[in-house]
């Protein structure tokens, strides 16, 4: 398992991780931590905390309250929502990108991921 999927379940199951000194510390809310991610936390020490040291991590909680509420596009987020609409003449198709990477050695799939 990756640093990116240990944070990522971690981070559903509402448990945050920090460092503190040598030490990663957490809050988990009653139950969430279990058995299996204790022992994957302890396995992956060392690189769980050479991540939080080396990267400023923003994780964003999920507001559960406000889910549903309207909120204002942005003018780029209009553009696509009007994009797709097929009333207009070249309508009716969402946004893509495209790109072509080529490398000249072996890649470290952890630090593409966390990239």
């Amino acid at each position: 398992m990756s640093i990116t999927e240990l944070l990522d379940i971690l981070n559903n199951k509402n448990i945050v991780v920090w460092k503190e000194g040598c030490n990663v510390k957490f809050k988990a809310p009653k139950g969430s931590l279990t058995d299996e991610l204790k022992e994957q936390l302890k396995i992956n020490k060392s690189m769980l905390l050479e991540y939080l040291d080396k990267e400023k991590n923003i994780y964003f909680k999920r507001d559960e309250i406000n889910r549903y509420e309207e909120f204002d596009l942005t003018e780029i987020q209009s553009s696509y929502l009007l994009g797709r609409n097929t009333a207009f003449e070249l309508g009716g198709v969402g946004c893509h990108g495209y790109m072509e990477i080529e490398y000249n050695e072996l890649l470290d799939k952890d630090k593409i991921e966390i990239a």
